[in-house]
């Protein structure tokens, strides 16, 4: 392990606003092998910024990037630092790649890292803000939300599971029902799973009738700025139920007890969207960079990308 990991280990548990997706109990539970690094910026033996990411072999290439199920990565910034030149200077400590690819947090949107050199596409998510007052939240729902609410109530059980393969199953339908491959292993799930109950960072919930039939499921973890809606899947057959909705809005509540507020998490999926809209949460920007460095996987990625538009 390099000294800057080391430092960074250290130095996370005296830094409260180190996102869990950069704490390295995080990025233990999602990089195989130990393959996620650190660069990071020191003045008076304290941390003022850094750049997490994940190293990928593949052959005699390696990339930059980040793992799977975790939304963002990169920079970090404290409260004092100027952030274009500490972006500049992390930047420049980067070890030689041939592929970059990184999804930056909102909260980065915008900084000066935004340079001509690195392909920007914009992504969006959705936040609700003020999840402790309940009343409040769930005043803003919009009627649709409140109706399949108010109708899976009485009918469907939400209780805290444990039971990872259920959620990862409701996970497959739905991504079945939408015409879409999973990117995402089982195993992974597990091991997020038991990394967030070991570190208090997560509940599963599932929704469930007086028969013991399985209508949905989700996974959310939480920091101390917010809480992300990380996983969801849901029994095609039974979508009439409202489940999802009470699920969602269980989800919130238990959330509020750590934190004030909710990430959904995109999506961007067209009819995702537009449900997730119901809960009336606020659009974020942020964005996904990438710069390809080596000759030979621009031209890999050309020839797929042109397979893929004949296909």
């Amino acid at each position: 392990m390099n000294s800057m990991k080391e430092k960074y280990i250290s130095l996370t548990t005296t830094h409260e606003d180190i996102p869990i997706f950069m704490q390295p109990w995080w990025l233990d539970a999602v990089v195989e092998n130990d393959a996620w690094d650190v660069i990071l910026i020191e003045e008076a033996r304290t941390m003022s910024a850094c750049f997490v990411y994940m190293v990928k072999r593949k052959g005699p290439f390696k990339a930059v990037g980040m793992p799977g199920l975790t939304p963002f990565l990169g920079f970090w910034f404290g409260q004092a630092v100027n952030q274009s030149n500490a972006a500049t200077q992390l930047m420049s400590m980067l070890p030689k790649n041939d592929k970059f690819y990184m999804q930056m947090n909102y909260e980065v949107f915008g900084t000066a890292f935004d340079e001509p050199v690195f392909k920007k596409e914009v992504l969006h998510t959705y936040v609700l803000s003020g999840i402790k007052d309940h009343d409040g939240t769930y005043a803003n729902f919009k009627q649709r939300i409140k109706g399949e609410i108010k109708k899976a109530q009485g009918q469907i059980q939400i209780t805290e599971s444990s039971d990872v393969d259920g959620l990862y199953a409701l996970c497959q339908m739905s991504y079945e029902r939408q015409a879409r491959k999973m990117d995402f292993s089982l195993e992974l799930v597990r091991s997020i799973y038991h990394a967030v109950i070991e570190n208090n960072s997560g509940v599963l919930l599932t929704a469930q009738d007086s028969e013991g039939n399985l209508h949905a499921g989700t996974l959310i973890v939480w920091d101390h700025d917010r809480a992300y809606y990380l996983l969801n899947g849901g029994n095609p057959t039974l979508r009439s139920s409202g489940a999802n909705s009470l699920l969602i809005w269980e989800a919130i509540k238990q959330a509020s007890k750590f934190t004030d507020k909710f990430d959904f998490e995109g999506s961007m999926i067209p009819g995702v969207e537009k449900y997730i809209q119901g809960y009336n949460p606020e659009k974020k920007q942020y964005a996904l960079y990438t710069r390809t460095n080596s000759l030979l996987v621009g031209a890999a990625e050309n020839i797929k990308g042109a397979l893929k538009r004949k296909s």
